[in-house]
Protein backbone atom coordinates (compact mmCIF):
# COMPACT_ATOMS: atom_id res chain seq x y z
CA UNK A 1 0.00 0.00 0.00
CA UNK A 2 1.28 3.78 -0.92
CA UNK A 3 1.05 4.78 2.58
CA UNK A 4 1.48 2.49 4.87
CA UNK A 5 3.63 5.00 6.25
CA UNK A 6 0.59 6.71 7.81
CA UNK A 7 -0.69 4.91 11.13
CA UNK A 8 -0.28 6.90 14.65
CA UNK A 9 -1.69 10.04 14.29
CA UNK A 10 -2.74 9.74 10.55
CA UNK A 11 -5.48 7.62 9.50
CA UNK A 12 -5.36 9.24 6.02
CA UNK A 13 -3.59 11.18 3.25
CA UNK A 14 -5.90 14.18 3.99
CA UNK A 15 -4.85 14.00 7.70
CA UNK A 16 -1.53 14.00 7.05
CA UNK A 17 -1.23 16.53 4.20
CA UNK A 18 -3.48 19.17 7.10
CA UNK A 19 -0.95 18.58 9.52
CA UNK A 20 1.80 19.20 7.11
CA UNK A 21 0.24 22.13 5.69
CA UNK A 22 -0.04 23.75 8.94
CA UNK A 23 3.05 23.45 10.02
CA UNK A 24 4.19 25.04 6.62
CA UNK A 25 1.76 27.78 7.73
CA UNK A 26 3.16 28.94 11.14
CA UNK A 27 6.64 28.47 9.57
CA UNK A 28 5.83 31.13 6.52
CA UNK A 29 4.72 33.27 9.44
CA UNK A 30 8.30 33.13 11.22
CA UNK A 31 9.76 33.57 8.04
CA UNK A 32 7.54 36.94 7.12
CA UNK A 33 8.47 38.27 10.83
CA UNK A 34 11.98 37.73 10.21
CA UNK A 35 11.60 39.47 6.89
CA UNK A 36 14.32 42.96 5.83
CA UNK A 37 13.79 44.23 2.45
CA UNK A 38 17.42 45.43 2.84
CA UNK A 39 18.86 41.57 3.42
CA UNK A 40 17.11 40.75 0.47
CA UNK A 41 18.23 43.58 -1.85
CA UNK A 42 21.93 43.02 -0.55
CA UNK A 43 24.22 41.56 -3.54
CA UNK A 44 27.33 42.27 -1.77
CA UNK A 45 30.27 39.64 -1.38
CA UNK A 46 29.81 40.30 2.34
CA UNK A 47 26.39 40.34 2.48
CA UNK A 48 25.89 37.13 0.28
CA UNK A 49 28.72 35.26 1.60
CA UNK A 50 27.31 35.36 5.24
CA UNK A 51 25.44 33.22 7.08
CA UNK A 52 22.04 33.00 5.26
CA UNK A 53 19.75 35.69 6.22
CA UNK A 54 16.57 34.40 8.08
CA UNK A 55 14.66 37.47 6.00
CA UNK A 56 15.63 35.02 2.97
CA UNK A 57 13.56 32.27 3.85
CA UNK A 58 10.43 33.35 3.01
CA UNK A 59 11.16 34.02 -0.61
CA UNK A 60 12.63 30.27 -1.12
CA UNK A 61 11.34 26.71 -1.75
CA UNK A 62 9.95 24.96 1.44
CA UNK A 63 10.31 21.43 1.69
CA UNK A 64 9.47 19.07 4.58
CA UNK A 65 11.14 15.54 4.85
CA UNK A 66 8.56 13.38 6.96
CA UNK A 67 10.57 9.73 8.90
CA UNK A 68 8.03 7.61 9.73
CA UNK A 69 10.83 5.72 11.34
CA UNK A 70 11.37 8.20 14.12
CA UNK A 71 8.58 10.57 13.47
CA UNK A 72 10.19 13.78 13.10
CA UNK A 73 10.52 16.33 10.13
CA UNK A 74 13.32 17.96 9.01
CA UNK A 75 12.51 21.18 7.25
CA UNK A 76 14.77 22.24 4.05
CA UNK A 77 14.90 25.23 2.07
CA UNK A 78 16.01 26.02 -1.49
CA UNK A 79 18.95 28.26 -2.65
CA UNK A 80 20.98 30.77 -0.11
CA UNK A 81 18.49 30.00 2.31
CA UNK A 82 19.53 26.28 1.93
CA UNK A 83 22.73 26.83 2.80
CA UNK A 84 24.59 24.79 -0.10
CA UNK A 85 24.47 26.92 -3.00
CA UNK A 86 23.12 30.26 -4.93
CA UNK A 87 22.54 32.33 -7.46
CA UNK A 88 24.77 34.99 -8.21
CA UNK A 89 22.53 37.82 -9.30
CA UNK A 90 22.71 39.11 -12.75
CA UNK A 91 25.66 36.71 -13.58
CA UNK A 92 23.70 33.30 -13.57
CA UNK A 93 25.84 31.66 -11.62
CA UNK A 94 26.47 29.56 -9.18
CA UNK A 95 28.14 29.73 -6.11
CA UNK A 96 28.99 27.64 -2.61
CA UNK A 97 27.23 29.54 0.52
CA UNK A 98 30.14 30.73 2.66
CA UNK A 99 29.15 31.06 6.59
CA UNK A 100 31.06 34.00 7.51
CA UNK A 101 33.89 32.76 5.01
CA UNK A 102 33.69 29.79 6.38
CA UNK A 103 32.46 27.04 3.84
CA UNK A 104 32.59 23.56 6.67
CA UNK A 105 28.77 23.77 7.42
CA UNK A 106 28.27 23.84 3.44
CA UNK A 107 30.52 21.48 2.47
CA UNK A 108 29.09 19.53 5.19
CA UNK A 109 25.60 19.61 3.55
CA UNK A 110 26.92 18.92 0.14
CA UNK A 111 28.46 15.57 1.28
CA UNK A 112 25.70 14.41 3.25
CA UNK A 113 23.28 15.13 0.00
CA UNK A 114 25.83 13.50 -1.88
CA UNK A 115 26.32 10.25 0.01
CA UNK A 116 22.28 9.85 -0.09
CA UNK A 117 21.85 11.37 -3.85
CA UNK A 118 24.86 10.04 -5.72
CA UNK A 119 25.45 13.23 -7.49
CA UNK A 120 25.33 17.13 -6.63
CA UNK A 121 25.99 18.48 -10.09
CA UNK A 122 23.81 16.97 -13.13
CA UNK A 123 20.61 17.28 -13.43
CA UNK A 124 18.04 18.64 -16.71
CA UNK A 125 17.67 22.04 -15.03
CA UNK A 126 20.98 24.26 -15.92
CA UNK A 127 21.52 24.67 -11.87
CA UNK A 128 22.61 22.26 -8.93
CA UNK A 129 20.87 19.57 -7.39
CA UNK A 130 21.87 20.93 -3.91
CA UNK A 131 20.25 24.40 -5.11
CA UNK A 132 16.62 22.88 -3.88
CA UNK A 133 14.78 22.46 -1.11
CA UNK A 134 14.47 19.05 -1.15
CA UNK A 135 18.19 18.15 -1.16
CA UNK A 136 18.85 20.65 2.28
CA UNK A 137 15.82 18.56 3.86
CA UNK A 138 17.35 15.10 3.15
CA UNK A 139 20.38 16.53 3.76
CA UNK A 140 19.51 18.10 7.47
CA UNK A 141 17.54 14.70 8.14
CA UNK A 142 20.71 12.85 7.40
CA UNK A 143 22.80 14.76 9.96
CA UNK A 144 20.00 12.83 12.41
CA UNK A 145 20.57 9.50 11.02
CA UNK A 146 17.76 9.29 8.60
CA UNK A 147 18.31 8.01 4.97
CA UNK A 148 17.17 8.91 2.22
CA UNK A 149 14.54 5.66 1.32
CA UNK A 150 13.07 6.00 4.46
CA UNK A 151 11.80 9.71 4.27
CA UNK A 152 8.28 11.17 2.71
CA UNK A 153 8.75 14.87 1.12
CA UNK A 154 6.13 17.83 0.94
CA UNK A 155 7.28 20.68 -0.65
CA UNK A 156 5.98 24.34 -1.04
CA UNK A 157 6.47 27.59 -2.80
CA UNK A 158 7.49 30.67 -1.56
CA UNK A 159 5.09 33.02 -0.02
CA UNK A 160 4.72 34.95 -2.76
CA UNK A 161 3.69 32.79 -5.67
CA UNK A 162 0.90 30.44 -5.59
CA UNK A 163 0.37 31.92 -2.20
CA UNK A 164 3.22 29.58 -1.17
CA UNK A 165 0.92 26.27 -1.81
CA UNK A 166 2.04 22.97 -2.89
CA UNK A 167 4.83 22.04 -5.18
CA UNK A 168 6.19 19.38 -6.91
CA UNK A 169 9.78 18.51 -7.15
CA UNK A 170 11.22 20.29 -9.76
CA UNK A 171 13.07 18.49 -12.81
CA UNK A 172 16.53 18.35 -11.03
CA UNK A 173 14.59 17.03 -7.94
CA UNK A 174 12.73 13.61 -10.03
CA UNK A 175 16.29 12.25 -10.51
CA UNK A 176 16.85 11.48 -7.19
CA UNK A 177 13.27 11.70 -4.96
CA UNK A 178 12.19 8.49 -6.21
CA UNK A 179 14.57 6.59 -3.94
CA UNK A 180 12.41 7.75 -1.39
CA UNK A 181 9.68 6.32 0.58
CA UNK A 182 7.34 8.60 -1.17
CA UNK A 183 6.73 12.24 -2.25
CA UNK A 184 4.04 14.72 -3.26
CA UNK A 185 3.81 15.67 -7.07
CA UNK A 186 0.44 16.14 -8.34
CA UNK A 187 -2.09 16.00 -5.91
CA UNK A 188 -0.89 12.40 -4.64
CA UNK A 189 1.70 11.03 -3.05
CA UNK A 190 3.79 8.60 -5.54
CA UNK A 191 5.39 6.14 -3.27
CA UNK A 192 8.55 3.26 -4.35
CA UNK A 193 6.75 0.26 -3.33
CA UNK A 194 3.90 0.98 -6.02
CA UNK A 195 6.38 1.75 -8.75
CA UNK A 196 8.31 -1.41 -9.05
CA UNK A 197 11.05 -2.59 -11.11
CA UNK A 198 9.51 -0.67 -14.08
CA UNK A 199 9.68 2.66 -12.47
CA UNK A 200 6.09 3.68 -13.10
CA UNK A 201 4.04 5.78 -10.66
CA UNK A 202 1.05 5.08 -8.34
CA UNK A 203 -0.20 6.41 -5.24
CA UNK A 204 -3.57 7.76 -3.39
CA UNK A 205 -4.55 11.56 -3.27
CA UNK A 206 -7.31 13.62 -3.15
CA UNK A 207 -8.34 13.08 -6.89
CA UNK A 208 -7.87 16.34 -9.54
CA UNK A 209 -7.67 19.12 -8.29
CA UNK A 210 -8.63 17.59 -4.28
CA UNK A 211 -5.93 19.14 -2.53
CA UNK A 212 -6.34 22.86 -3.94
CA UNK A 213 -9.99 22.54 -2.41
CA UNK A 214 -9.23 20.59 1.09
CA UNK A 215 -6.41 22.13 1.87
CA UNK A 216 -7.93 25.63 1.90
CA UNK A 217 -5.67 26.98 -1.06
Amino acid sequence: MCEDWLGGDWRNVREFMEEVVDRARERRKRDAEDYSPRQMTDTSVEGMGSAPFPGKRGHSDLCYAYSPRSGDFYVGYSSYSGGMTYRVPKSGGYRTVSFGRDTTQSERRERRFEQEVGSVTSGPIDRPLCNCAEACAVSIAASWGESLPDLVFVTFYPIEKSKGGLKDPCENCQTWIKKSKSYWMGDKFHCRDDRGSGGSSGGHGFGTGGSTAILGY
